[in-house]
């Protein structure tokens, strides 16, 4: 049961999610995540070493290239302590649809589900992206933002299968056209405006 103090009534405060279906589903994703993460721990242990970066992405992401070179990345400072994420749709928060997380940076992120339920800090956010970032913040993790072309997915909606189809959702796309052959999910069903999974 979500406890409904105060606390944790000012996190993700847009979707409380003691009350809405939508918070509730946040944290089924954070808890999802959290129990792959310690399988891959698992992983670690019995390969003996240590994964160097990880990423987090939604099941609905439609790539249209490939991501930045991790070596690129991993030659920063702190790159262990680092999360990068896209620089748009960030809602004043953090884009939270594909992370590329440094190793320590990955203990922490993909551990938001189990501190999500720690009073403290208070994390006072309207939504989730608001709430990972300061999380993020708390725990001294580096936050870097990254061009949408080094992460380039976006959410997406297959619509027909012979030959496959792909339209994105125009609210989470970063940028102003959709890639070549594709289109955006409201162009392409203009009576369904608010397309949403």
């Amino acid at each position: 049961k979500i406890p409904s103090d105060p606390v944790y009534r000012e996190r993700m405060f847009q979707y409380r999610p003691s009350e809405s279906m939508l918070g509730r589903n946040v944290l089924r994703v954070w808890k999802a995540r959290e129990s792959l993460w310690m399988a891959a721990k698992k992983n670690e242990e019995r390969q003996r070493r240590k994964y160097s970066m990880v990423i987090w992405t939604r099941d609905d992401t439609f790539w249209v290239g490939n991501i930045v070179g991790p070596a690129e990345l991993l030659g920063s400072a702190n790159a262990s302590f680092t999360a990068w994420s896209k620089n748009c749709k960030q809602w004043r928060g953090m884009n939270d649809k594909s992370v590329l997380l440094g190793r320590e940076a990955a203990d922490v992120m993909l551990s938001a589900y189990s501190n999500f339920w720690n009073p403290h800090p208070e994390l006072r956010s309207k939504n989730a992206e608001i709430y990972l970032s300061l999380y993020a913040r708390s725990q001294q993790l580096k936050m870097m933002y990254l061009k949408p072309g080094d992460l380039p997915g976006s959410d997406a909606l297959i619509y027909e299968t012979n030959p496959p189809r792909v339209c994105f959702l125009l609210t989470y796309w970063c940028g102003k056209t959709p890639p070549p052959n594709t289109t955006f999910c409201e162009w392409k069903f203009p009576s369904n405006r608010g397309v949403n999974r």
